[in-house]
């Protein structure tokens, strides 16, 4: 036999045991009964759908409808915005299609969505007040919004 193939069949015997280690582990944790509290939560974001609803109630906008139309009423807008920038932060696909999303926006407006969502999360407004109640609702919903940066001082 070459030195080659003694080699290649010692690894393969080794990989055969990593093998059944780790066949042997499974079958353990498998057997095993893990509490229900044990569990992690099953939610690591909201749907679409749940974003909408908690920034339409936040914002007072009767009818999700709303944010896929034409119509760019102050509220309506920045609620939209609001929107854009939740999908983004929670990483709901490129800036493309969460624009595709709410009705045929472009990606720049998801980019300019985020600014003004961060320049407002500075000021002392009530959109600043909009987007802590969403954000302080989103975290009690799933897991915790990647917040906007709010400098010291402020």
């Amino acid at each position: 036999m070459s030195p080659y193939r003694d080699r290649s069949l010692a690894s393969l015997r080794a990989r055969i045991r990593q093998l059944e280690r780790d066949l042997a582990y499974w079958k353990d944790l498998a057997e095993r009964k893990i509490p229900p509290t044990a569990r992690p939560a099953q939610c690591k974001r909201p749907t679409v759908k749940q974003i909408e609803t908690i920034v339409a109630g936040v914002c007072g906008i009767e009818d999700v409808t709303e944010f896929y139309g034409k119509r760019r009423t102050q509220p309506l807008a920045f609620a939209r915005q609001l929107i854009m920038h939740f999908l983004s932060a929670y990483k709901f696909g490129p800036l493309r299609q969460i624009g595709e999303m709410l009705g045929g926006r472009k990606h720049g407006a998801v980019l300019e969505a985020n600014k003004v969502v961060t320049a407002c999360a500075n000021q002392n407004c009530v959109q600043r007040d909009w987007y802590n109640a969403c954000c302080d609702q989103l975290d009690a919903l799933c897991s915790p919004v990647p917040r906007v940066n709010i400098p010291s001082g402020h």
